[in-house]
């Protein structure tokens, strides 16, 4: 009997073709973005560095959603071979070894994390990006109980609906957060890294999302579904300590009662669908997906 029969191994099957999926629609995405402004430019070197800094809070999630999944799909790689993954027989082994560097070169993901929420403000600040009047439109709906969907009942209606709502959670808690701490939120990495965390999982999410759209692949659709219902538990977990940091008792739990109905998502069978995804992969004898 081959071990890619067992349940539990067809589930790290399906989550690693379902995580490249999504990072790879990140990347792809944010590569497009840049090719577009440079073919609007006049085409010399400076524009091509204007243009690659327009997209720089992106292209550090793309480093760390990239590096953090390659460390994921090979310790699960190692995991599946056992014992034989730490034998130079196997080319897991160097795939182990080798894939650790990438979350320190290039910049840390620490220090990346840091930036990604940081960029944000700081294009709100300059004036290039409407950072605060969004945020103040988002409380106002949320105040005023605007929490329907957008009447959407199209393929992937609930997940899309459901990256509006994550989007306006982080922003309600970037704008609460700059509020409260100002100049020194800098200061503030670990809530920092919770608002990083949110941003790269609603990124790749949508990315997904649209591929997913664009293709109407079924297999691919599958995994825009499972990776948006965990990316919205973990978006969840993110806001609930970011939250609990700056504020308390009574001004907390309105916070969170805010979060709780952002987060709301109808429950799908991860597990049958993993099985679906692991059948294409097993089918493809790889990665399941082109683009």
């Amino acid at each position: 009997m081959p071990i890619s029969s067992f349940g539990l191994i067809q589930a790290k099957l399906a989550e690693m073709a379902l995580r490249i999926f999504a990072v790879e629609s990140a990347v792809y995405r944010v590569i497009g973005h840049i090719d577009d402004r440079i073919d609007n430019r006049k085409g010399d070197y400076d524009d091509e560095l204007d243009a690659i800094e327009e997209f720089a809070l992106e292209c550090s999630m793309s480093k760390v959603l990239g590096s953090e999944l390659v460390d994921f799909v090979a310790d699960e790689t190692v995991q599946i071979h056992g014992g034989y993954g730490y034998t130079q027989d196997y080319g897991v082994e160097r795939l182990y070894r080798d894939s650790r560097i990438n979350r320190i070169f290039e910049g840390t993901n620490e220090i990346n994390r840091m930036l990604i929420p940081g960029r944000l403000l700081k294009n709100a600040m300059n004036g290039s990006l409407p950072l605060f009047e969004t945020i103040q439109k988002v409380t106002e709906e949320i105040a005023a109980g605007k929490f329907d969907s957008n009447g959407d009942q199209g393929l992937l209606a609930a997940e899309k609906q459901a990256i509006v709502n994550l989007k306006k959670c982080t922003l309600l808690i970037l704008g609460a957060a700059a509020q409260k701490y100002k100049k020194i939120l800098k200061d503030e990495q670990e809530l920092l890294g919770c608002l990083a965390d949110m941003m790269m999982a609603i990124y790749a999410s949508e990315s997904a999302c649209l591929r997913a759209l664009k293709s109407q692949n079924k297999e691919m659709i599958i995994a825009a579904q499972i990776y948006l219902n965990d990316a919205v538990e973990q978006c969840a977990v993110r806001a609930r300590t970011a939250l609990s940091r700056f504020k308390k008792d009574g001004d907390l739990n309105q916070a969170l009662a805010m979060v709780r109905k952002l987060t709301q998502h109808p429950p799908i069978d991860t597990v049958g669908l993993r099985r679906e995804l692991a059948q294409a992969v097993l089918k493809a004898n790889g990665y399941p997906f082109e683009y």
